[in-house]
């Protein structure tokens, strides 16, 4: 398969483990760029909401299903939810803990379905959880890894690696080498610069319109779609 190798990875330590408990909520290692980053941007919508917990990774490292996306957006209401629902914070930190059990997207959890990020997940993802069975199960079989983990309104490429990208670049490779299918909805040519490994995988599977976030038999390449609803079992 292509991107296999017999080379044990390295495990990076986790840098997530450091994220600040109250505002700006960024990484001691990713701060200077990403305020320098933020310096530069005449557009609000470009900077990043640094009073947003960032998810740069939700859902169980090892799952067989892995979707890839640029960076999680700040709509309206987020930063609200951020700021004022604990339990909805407690749930993305628990991602980034060592304790397994937490590793769960909370958006798909019934707990959270009435939040701008709950909403969103059950129109994209209507029809996998559909064959899931329910939001919850999903919860369990699918990884989401972003680019970067901060949040803005609109995406614009940073113009340097992060220290912390490369946690998620791991996941990826490690993904790769457990032969999961890798749906990569945005910044396909990103990605496969970050992690050469995914060009020529045969895991990938694309979307065919990248702005209609509806994972869908007709917004996925030819076989895609089918390939999602394996992976799942």
């Amino acid at each position: 398969m292509a991107g296999e190798s017999t080379t044990r990875l390295r495990r990076p330590s986790n840098p997530w483990l450091e994220l600040p408990t109250r505002p700006p909520y960024v990484l001691p290692a990713d701060r200077p760029h990403v305020e320098a980053f933020n310096r530069q941007q005449s557009k609000s919508a470009y900077r990043l909401k640094l009073e947003m917990i960032p998810e740069p990774f939700m859902g169980p490292r090892d799952a067989r299903l892995v979707f890839l996306n640029r960076n999680p957006g700040a709509g309206e209401g987020d930063p609200e939810l951020h700021r004022a629902n604990r339990r909805y914070v407690a749930a993305l930190r628990a991602n980034f803990d060592p304790d397994r059990d937490g590793h769960l997207g909370p958006a798909l959890l019934s707990e959270f379905e009435d939040t701008p990020a709950g909403r969103w997940c059950r129109r994209s993802f209507k029809a996998l959880i559909q064959h899931a069975g329910s939001t919850e199960e999903l919860a369990r079989k699918m990884l989401s890894v972003e680019f970067h983990g901060y949040h803005s309104k609109s995406w614009c490429p940073i113009g340097i690696t992060l220290p912390s990208q490369h946690y998620g670049f791991w996941l990826v490779e490690c993904a790769i080498r457990r032969g999961a299918t890798i749906v990569i909805a945005r910044g396909r040519r990103d990605w496969e610069v970050a992690v050469p490994a995914l060009y020529g995988y045969e895991g990938v599977v694309t979307m065919r319109n990248p702005q209609n976030s509806a994972v869908t038999p007709g917004n996925c390449d030819p076989g895609g779609f089918e390939r999602i609803i394996a992976a799942l079992g």
